[in-house]
């Protein structure tokens, strides 16, 4: 992995950001250093949230996300082959799901002596992994809820313009169906979880 000489300036940091997309791995470093040292106030932002904002038009969670794909290449994978982009490194298991798979994998050995310590692992993978995906389907199950209150509130107070309640009633039922249906296969999957 390439490292960012220390003396670089904020246009020297940026310059990188830029091509960057050429590399998520020098963003994320270029990002971090921004952050820390907090060059952006060299340019006029009063915080690093306003400078992702304004400069690259984007939150302040992208350049966060650049910078945990960074760090995770960099504690993770010595080997020096990386992934294409931040969503393949943001995939990989990071220090602390490093260590609960191991743990995990060292466990169902113990209680699985026929199983191959590969078989374990791979075992391990996937368990972390489900639980990683209904986490998400609570949390698209959580933003779900919110979106249906405001829309309901929003027709209840008449900021829907006339033309367009209809599709909105329209819209409210169906977001109702996909909810109910959410909570049904969370419900099972807890229920799966428990057995």
């Amino acid at each position: 992995m390439t490292a960012i000489e220390p003396a670089g300036t904020l246009a020297q940091l940026e310059g990188i950001i830029e091509r960057g997309l050429e590399t998520f791995i020098e963003v994320g470093q270029a990002l971090m250093r921004i952050r820390d040292e907090r060059l952006y106030r060299e340019a006029g932002y009063s915080s690093f949230e306003v400078y992702c904002q304004e400069r690259w038009g984007h939150r302040r969670a992208w350049a966060d996300r650049q910078i945990s794909a960074m760090r995770k290449v960099a504690e993770l994978d010595p080997t020096g082959s990386t992934p294409a982009n931040e969503w393949q490194a943001r995939q990989l298991p990071g220090p602390d799901q490093a260590e609960d798979l191991d743990a995990m994998a060292a466990r169902l050995a113990g209680e699985y002596p026929d199983w191959t310590e590969d078989y374990c692992r791979l075992f391990a993978r996937n368990v972390l992994e489900a639980r990683r995906l209904i986490a998400e389907q609570r949390q698209s199950y959580r933003r779900g809820l919110a979106i249906r209150a405001e829309l309901q509130a929003a027709l209840n107070l008449g900021e829907i313009p006339p033309e367009e309640v209809a599709g909105a009633w329209e819209a409210l039922q169906e977001l109702g169906e996909l909810l109910a249906w959410m909570q049904e296969d969370l419900i099972l999957t807890r229920a799966g979880a428990a057995s």
